[in-house]
């Protein structure tokens, strides 16, 4: 047996079958060299935060964004970063809009809206391969796996969709902060889907010099 591929294959299917609409990458600021130690708890903080400022105290029986994490270290291993999958609790651009908020502020080591990146999945597949391609390792991503969570069913998530949840977000987050992190949201959107179009362009003209 291919464990590897076989790893891969089954955590793809999961990311692809799971809901999961919102795809993210959480990182430190361009050459700030953060440990394994700090990072997993800058991580965890961030999603307590998130799920405190969606569900307010229901966050403590359960209720949570639903997510997987996965922690890459860089090419040379001195850029850790978090990877994620998500189902948002409501409208997607919002609650990435919030996400990018929350973690751009939460501390003088997380990055700026300009470096990481929350957005709606665009492409699934394309997205649930790249994610998943380490998930061999998952064994000794522990920091990936802590930050994970699989919502509660026995709640009544829409009903978190009302005016004070709205107002937990305010108290969060200066209307200047949602407003960057909304137009960063909508950059993104957009260059990921040049990304997109420019590797389908070399593609065609590799297919046309191969022909």
């Amino acid at each position: 047996m291919d464990w590897r591929n076989s790893v891969h294959t089954a955590w793809r299917q999961e990311l692809l079958q799971g809901g999961y609409d919102t795809v993210g990458v959480l990182k430190f600021h361009k050459g700030t060299v953060v440990g394994l130690g700090t990072a997993q708890k800058l991580w965890c903080a961030y999603w307590r935060k998130l799920d405190r400022v969606v569900f307010g105290r229901a966050a403590d029986k359960g209720a949570a964004v639903s997510r997987w994490c996965f922690v890459e270290g860089g090419e040379f291993g001195d850029n850790l970063h978090l990877h994620f999958v998500a189902q948002a609790p409501f409208e997607a651009i919002a609650f990435c809009t919030v996400a990018t908020a929350l973690w751009s502020d939460l501390h003088t080591y997380t990055s700026n809206t300009q470096y990481s990146q929350i957005t709606p999945m665009q492409y699934n597949s394309a997205a649930s391969g790249y994610f998943s391609k380490e998930t061999w390792l998952l064994k000794a991503d522990v920091a990936g796996a802590e930050c994970s969570r699989r919502a509660a069913s026995d709640f009544d998530y829409d009903s978190f969709q009302n005016q004070t949840q709205i107002q937990r977000i305010q108290t969060q987050i200066t209307n200047t902060a949602l407003d960057d992190a909304h137009k960063a949201v909508l950059r993104h959107i957009h260059s990921t889907t040049e990304r997109r179009q420019l590797r389908q362009r070399l593609a065609e003209l590799r297919g046309i010099q191969r022909a």
